[in-house]
């Protein structure tokens, strides 16, 4: 049986990491911050703007949908007043870079900016498609090796760790019960998703842009709860890394408390949530047409589990870091006609279809310190 320690177990990792939009983006926000504390950074152009000002640049055929960008011009004169940078000088940027040891701190936040930037709702920024360029990615791999030859790919690949749940709330959000008994308030949500299909459906445009529905996440409604474990810090792995992340510096988390017994399903792969799909699946297209039409260029039947129907067999469905690297964004197939995707969801994050989790003590207030170079948080003061 291969271990992590295995290098056909290793590059399976790594032909992962580069397969996802999520994992290329993460492995080339790692690639930017070992440049800006190298001797790199001071001799030349930074590789951060080198990225931007490529990306700003790069040729819209390589992307399926139309680029955005994440820069612009501070003398008001639009592309033109972007210097233009090659990729082939973007990969000789990145050919540059010394990696060294990877310490947990900093991919952790390589994965929280993967995250950050994750787009579901529109067209994905251009260094999305930069990092998918030939170019890039062959020499992303081997930052690809170093990541899986970590100690830390372990937890990433690995199943839930029930023994430390935290849930967390965004300023006074409130957190979600737990589900009663009969799963009421999840199989309310998902009928209304479903009568909005069955509206809708009989007015579908031919174009998904002129499309009602605005739905944009495949994750269990919110009335469910949610958790991750905790990162080496002790704060929750989710503030960290979460998707659309621009967010205020301050949270409010509570531990779960999760019996021994109940049955968690595992997606550790596009299978697994393909597998999910088939099994348990629920027709979404009308709401999901134009924004992951925007997102993905593909205009077809989408499907996602019905989560109700899941919560008859599962206690919980948890994502592990790995998949969510190398799956989350990308277009999943289930069969010549149908597709989903993983959107909207976190790294490690479980949604619990249970009424048996129960919230431990009193929610704390957490605080993002804003003073260290790293995303760090803290118990607030």
């Amino acid at each position: 049986m291969a271990t992590p320690s295995d290098p056909t177990a290793r590059a399976a990792r790594g032909e992962a990491l580069l397969a996802g939009p999520r994992g290329r983006r993460m492995l080339l926000e790692l690639a930017i911050a070992l440049d800006a504390r190298g001797e790199g950074a001071a001799r030349d152009k930074s590789l951060r703007q080198a990225v931007h000002h490529a990306a700003w640049h790069l040729d819209p055929a390589l992307s399926p949908v139309p680029l955005t960008t994440t820069i612009g011009s501070s003398g008001g004169g639009g592309r033109a007043a972007v210097p233009r940078v090659s990729l082939p000088r973007v990969a000789k940027l990145l050919r540059r870079v010394q990696i060294g040891e990877l310490g947990e701190e900093l991919l952790r936040t390589a994965l929280g900016d993967a995250a950050r930037y994750a787009v579901h709702w529109d067209a994905p920024f251009a260094e999305e498609a930069l990092a998918a360029t030939p170019a890039a990615a062959a020499e992303l791999r081997r930052f690809a090796d170093a990541v899986t030859s970590s100690g830390l790919i372990d937890q990433w690949c690995a199943p839930l760790d029930d023994r430390a749940q935290w849930a967390v709330q965004w300023q006074d959000e409130p957190f979600p019960k737990p589900l009663d008994a009969s799963r009421s308030a999840l199989t309310a949500a998902m009928r209304l998703l479903a009568a909005d299909e069955a509206r809708e459906r009989p007015c579908r445009p031919a174009d998904p842009a002129d499309a009602s529905l605005s739905e944009w996440a495949s994750k269990p409604p919110s009335v469910v709860p949610a958790s991750t474990r905790a990162a080496a810090d002790g704060a929750p792995l989710k503030l960290y890394a979460y998707e659309d992340g621009f967010k205020l510096g301050e949270a409010r988390v509570q531990r779960l408390d999760i019996p021994e017994g109940l049955h968690v399903y595992e997606i550790d792969s596009a299978e697994a949530w393909a597998e999910l799909c088939r099994t348990y699946p629920l027709d979404v297209t009308e709401s999901v047409r134009r924004n992951w039409a925007m997102t993905t260029g593909r205009d077809g039947a989408w499907v996602i589990p019905d989560w109700a129907a899941v919560a008859e067999r599962f206690d919980g469905v948890h994502l592990q870091i790995g998949a969510y690297l190398s799956v989350a964004g990308a277009v999943i197939d289930l069969d010549d006609e149908r597709a989903s995707m993983i959107a909207g969801w976190d790294a490690d994050e479980t949604y619990w279809l249970s009424d048996r989790v129960r919230y431990v003590g009193d929610p704390v207030r957490w605080e993002l310190d804003p003073a260290l170079w790293a995303p760090a948080w803290r118990v607030a003061k």
